[in-house]
């Protein structure tokens, strides 16, 4: 079987070989026709995006936009001098001519739009709570009579001096939509910008931040366009690092070359089927160029250390690399046969794009070698730089004791597997210093709450189980205030004789505040204001309202922060899945190929491949990282270098010596993993901070890996194989 697959690799790799121009030509061909298709990349970025379709959630999310006036919307927080009179008339008066010249923007809710009912004998008027006579004079505004309205603590804190308001703008759909769903980020961006610069001309000392669904969409879509600064940092990275440990910047160029080409390729691919990019699959260039980086290395390594031509290298390393690369299919692949469809995307496509660096390497390079002579001498021992250093740790070896004390990882790992940390919180994508991140600081510091969700009761007219429920939910910790239907008609309506009562709810019906709470089928809305955005607390929450509405039967939560919360539920369990079935396709291969090439060492090789991506589960377990999406791409991506250095080893060996394979690609494996460690430091310079956070995690679970496979596996096999 293994003889079969390795003729039909050397009849492709032959054809490369001897029809070079016309394999470039193919090559060049299909990257046009797909890299044509990139610009049809849309970029969906958010909740309502990454959830299932097919979730309830999903369809809860849609029919709370159907149902009621809750376009989404921008919570602009202004923080400064702002109890002063003079600043705080300039800020009204460039929101109110805002909201009269910007088209974009379908309404505005301020501490300057709030109103309360005046009811006289002969007329009932909605004068403005805030009373503001502009232009005022030197003093103080008076918030005092909006602590004690139904919008206390939303858009002005419940304290003495206010230093900071509020402002929820509501934008319009953009006409058509945009690539990156209904409302286009530069509409943000450009109110951004024109607030920004108001605040720059007029004051010194109030600031301005960006939160709310639209602030999250805003700076995804910043992130994103960030990005590509990221992979171009990275590809220059990779030209410097290979000069280093190849002796030529020709490598680096080379291996760039193939991954540019890749790129096109799979982001072609996805315009053209109509696969999004997300917040996740924004980074599946640079996951697959880390992992693609070791068939070019260690064929970079024997092509420096070999004195055989080079297409004789090419055939040599042919296999090994086809497998290696299979690895790391399966590691992303894995991640395809989950339940949760951005997962399954980021999955696929990372596959994909391994699949086509693969082809890139052994069937695109010895083409271009063949037209441009010069590219066969793309590594130079002389001038490569710490291979002689790198190579004396080859033979490490840790003691019998040491060794059988770290197979224990294995139990720790699988036991944190089993029972993994779930305490996701979502505005941790962005770094401490985030304007995003000081915004909700501010927040959370001046009103004691950070996000919002939804609580729907199915009969509006039920009002004595509602305010029930609503009286026992005010009681939980984690709840700061909530905003309902019955309190606000109260506050318009309190102390009035009936008639006057039923005019003022005629015209409250009418209006913005009525359908923000009240359906036209009859159902009602309540805001429930939390003290963290944070998963656990969530799901306490939820759980205990599924108590309190018997089963969701009478009332439900919902909204962007429980959508996201129950996507989250359920990564636990995909992590679980694709860990099974990765590390058992991983240790199948290593067997099958161990079997094929008449190795004996089998199980000791399956140990200590296996043994690196356990101590990365015990890390994390210990380290009490918490279970993400992003700890599933973490998984695929240690997972899929699972078994490489073993498969290496396995072509290697010699007679049977697995000592001769360690001894002859030991100093890849070492090489491999200073490019791979040093190149994901790149990702500190992006901008989410879980992409910072995984470069790290990358580099740690490359090095245990290492560990694994060259000095575990030097211990476990001992002096057994010593070369003679």
């Amino acid at each position: 079987m293994l003889n079969l697959l390795e003729k039909f690799l050397l009849k492709l790799y032959q054809f490369a070989v001897n029809f070079p121009r016309t394999n470039l030509a193919l090559f060049l061909t299909v990257f046009g026709l797909f890299s044509l298709h990139i610009n049809q990349i849309k970029s969906f970025i958010t909740t309502e995006y990454i959830i299932e379709k097919n979730s309830i959630q999903h369809t809860r999310l849609i029919q709370l936009k159907n149902d009621f006036y809750v376009p989404d919307t921008l919570f602009t927080l202004l923080v400064g001098d702002l109890d002063q009179s003079n600043p705080v008339c300039k800020v009204h008066d460039w929101i109110q001519d805002e909201a009269f010249t910007n088209k974009e923007i379908e309404s505005i809710y301020s501490p300057f739009h709030v109103r309360e009912v005046i009811s006289e004998q002969d007329r009932v008027y909605y004068p403005k709570l805030l009373r503001l006579d502009c232009p005022m004079k030197r003093g103080s505004v008076d918030y005092r009579p909006l602590h004690s309205s139904f919008w206390r603590n939303t858009f002005i804190p419940t304290t003495k001096l206010a230093k900071n308001l509020g402002v929820e703008i509501l934008f319009r759909d953009t006409p058509g939509g945009s690539r990156y769903g209904k409302i286009d980020p530069k509409v943000i961006k450009n109110f951004k910008e024109k607030l920004s610069l108001f605040l720059k001309n007029n004051f010194q000392s109030i600031e301005s931040f960006y939160l709310g669904s639209l602030g999250m969409l805003y700076y995804s879509f910043e992130g994103i366009n960030n990005t590509v600064r990221l992979n171009i940092l990275f590809l220059l990275a990779v030209i410097i690092l290979f000069r280093i440990f190849f002796g030529t910047f020709r490598s680096g160029i080379m291996f760039s070359v193939t991954l540019l080409l890749m790129g096109g390729m799979l982001y072609g691919t996805m315009g053209l089927v109509g696969a999004p990019i997300d917040i996740l699959n924004t980074g599946v260039f640079l996951m697959v160029s880390v992992s693609a980086l070791e068939d070019f290395v260690f064929l970079s390594a024997e092509r420096m250390h070999s004195s055989i031509p080079t297409t004789e290298i090419f055939k040599k390393m042919l296999l090994p690399g086809f497998f290696t690369s299979l690895t790391t299919i399966i590691g992303f692949g894995s991640l395809c046969f989950t339940d949760m469809t951005i997962i399954q995307r980021f999955g696929f496509y990372a596959a994909y794009g391994s699949l086509i660096e693969w082809l890139m390497t052994f069937l695109l390079l010895p083409s271009l070698i063949k037209i441009f002579p010069r590219l066969d001498n793309w590594a130079d021992s002389n001038k490569a730089i710490l291979a002689k250093q790198i190579n004396k740790s080859v033979s490490f070896t840790p003691s019998k004791y040491l060794t059988w004390l770290l197979l224990f990882l294995y139990l720790s790992g699988g036991y944190f597997l089993l029972h993994p940390q779930l305490n996701d919180y979502p505005f941790d994508i962005f770094p401490k210093t985030h304007s995003f991140k000081k915004g909700m600081e501010h927040l959370q510091t001046s009103r004691g709450w950070e996000v919002s969700f939804d609580l729907i009761f199915k009969d509006y007219e039920n009002k004595p189980f509602n305010l029930d429920v609503l009286r026992q939910l005010r009681l939980e910790k984690e709840v700061v205030q909530i905003l309902d239907s019955y309190s606000l008609e109260d506050y318009y309506t309190k102390g009035l004789k009936p008639l006057r009562k039923a005019l003022i709810n005629r015209d409250f019906k009418r209006s913005h505040d009525y359908k923000r709470f009240v359906s036209s089928s009859g159902s009602a809305r309540s805001i429930v204001y939390i003290k963290k955005n944070l998963v656990s607390d969530i799901n306490k929450l939820i759980s205990k309202i599924r108590q309190l509405c018997q089963r969701d039967a009478r009332c439900y939560a919902t909204g962007e922060v429980v959508a996201y919360a129950d996507f989250a539920n359920h990564v636990p369990a995909v992590l679980l899945e694709s860990f099974k079935t990765s590390i058992f396709l991983v240790g199948l291969v290593i067997f099958i190929l161990a079997l094929s090439l008449g190795i004996h060492q089998k199980i000791n090789l399956i140990l200590s491949s296996l043994w690196g991506p356990f101590a990365v589960l015990t890390f994390i377990g210990i380290a009490q990282i918490s279970i993400n999406v992003q700890t599933c791409i973490f998984a695929g991506v240690i997972v899929g270098l699972t078994g490489d250095n073993a498969i290496q080893y396995l072509f290697a060996t010699n007679k049977n010596n697995l000592k001769t394979g360690i001894v002859t690609r030991g100093l890849g494996s070492i090489q491999m993993f200073i490019i791979m460690a040093t190149g994901s430091l790149i990702f500190q310079f992006a901008y989410f901070q879980f992409t910072k956070d995984l470069g790290l995690l990358i580099i740690l679970g490359m090095f245990l890996s290492l560990f694994g496979d060259l000095w575990i596996l030097n211990s476990l096999i001992g002096r057994k194989d010593e070369i003679k």
